[in-house]
């Protein structure tokens, strides 16, 4: 054997051992435990898009498989976030509302049919009837913030639902119920008043009763910022160039039953996964909220949103909501047919990169050991 060869040989063999090496670690990366992957995608997310904390879990056939925190919780005093940490819900208040008020129709307590006024008197009649199934399905004409309304939130406490209904009662519809479609968070405030007169229970206490306690919901309450939680995240929003500034100071008492509560991710996991299998409502029910509404003219609502549920066009086959508030984005995403559920919080307005940021998510959970 030549000198020559031997230097070959020992050359290429170094490089092959460097390649190989170098191989294995790429591929121990590719091949991370979902979990971990799960930790780098959040870690590059706060740092990409500027926020301050992420707060995410997993549900699975009724169980909670993955709850984690990442960032802060207050920034300025650089309190880490926790999977206990309180975050606004915004608006998946509204599947809160809509599954309380859906008890009510299994136990015969709602007419979806009848006039709001049977249950709800303080909103007066209109030129056209609204039922409780408009509300739900947003095609009651109700509507949503006026111009400039959302930009000066409002700063007074409301100690029940009724109160916050003043401000708009008296206003005309839209349209004809049942005619149209309309997102409304104003209508949802309606439905809380609803939810109070059937269940002869203060919206509050009802929703404990049927949604929050059933589903294990130890994390969930009504956001009052007369008393404070001590576990809640401070509020931010995102500005251009990844700035953070404070939210503006809202009392969401005004919207509870649209949006105002305070809630962990691990619990909004609970209530999917309870309403997923069948804890809280009917099958009928489940049946009745995740369809399209129909026009009084027999003609299908194409609005992407059910009665009282989103449908989330962005995860095929799902059901779900999102929101954004001040200090807050949210997202909670349950897929039926695979009995899994993902919630992912955030203690900022502006974030958004939620929808994406939840598809890497679920593609890192497809790699998970079966049980």
């Amino acid at each position: 054997m030549t000198k020559f060869f031997l230097q070959t040989l020992l050359v290429t063999g170094s490089a092959l051992i460097a390649c190989t090496a170098a191989f294995n670690e790429s591929n121990a990366k590719d091949n991370a435990d979902w979990e971990t992957k799960i930790d780098r995608l959040a870690a590059k997310e706060i740092k990409r898009q500027g926020i301050p904390s992420l707060q995410l879990a997993i549900g699975h056939e009724g169980k909670v498989i993955f709850e984690k925190a990442y960032g802060f919780a207050n920034v300025e005093q650089e309190t880490p976030a926790t999977i206990e940490t309180q975050y606004r819900t915004a608006s998946i208040s509204k599947w809160f509302t809509g599954t309380a008020t859906m008890t009510l129709v299994d136990d015969g307590a709602i007419n979806l049919a009848a006039p709001i006024q049977t249950y709800c008197p303080e909103y007066p009649d209109k030129k056209w009837e609204i039922t409780t199934r408009h509300l739900l399905s947003h095609t009651a004409g109700i509507r949503h913030y006026k111009e400039g309304e959302a930009e000066t939130p409002s700063t007074q406490h409301y100690s029940d639902v009724i109160g916050p209904l003043e401000s708009f009662k008296n206003d005309p519809l839209l349209y004809e119920p049942g005619m149209g479609w309309g997102y409304s968070s104003h209508g949802f405030r309606v439905l809380g008043c609803v939810v109070k007169g059937a269940s002869k229970k203060a919206y509050n206490d009802y929703l404990k009763q049927a949604v929050f306690n059933p589903a294990g919901m130890t994390a969930t309450f009504a956001d009052d910022m007369t008393n404070p939680s001590s576990k809640r995240a401070a509020g931010y929003e995102l500005v251009r160039r990844k700035k953070l500034k404070p939210a503006p100071i809202r009392d969401v008492s005004e919207n509870l039953p649209a949006g105002g509560h305070l809630s962990t991710a691990s619990d909004l996991v609970r209530f999917s996964q309870a309403f997923d299998q069948g804890v809280l409502v009917s099958k009928t029910s489940v049946d009745l909220m995740s369809s399209l509404p129909v026009a009084k003219t027999g003609k299908i609502i194409e609005a992407g949103y059910g009665h009282g549920v989103d449908f989330m066009g962005a995860f095929e086959g799902s059901l779900g909501h999102g929101g954004r508030q001040e200090g807050t984005t949210t997202l909670l995403v349950l897929l039926p047919e695979q009995d899994l559920s993902i919630a992912v919080l955030t203690n900022a307005r502006g974030w958004g990169n939620s929808n994406d940021f939840t598809h890497k998510v679920l593609e890192a959970l497809k790699t998970r050991p079966a049980p």
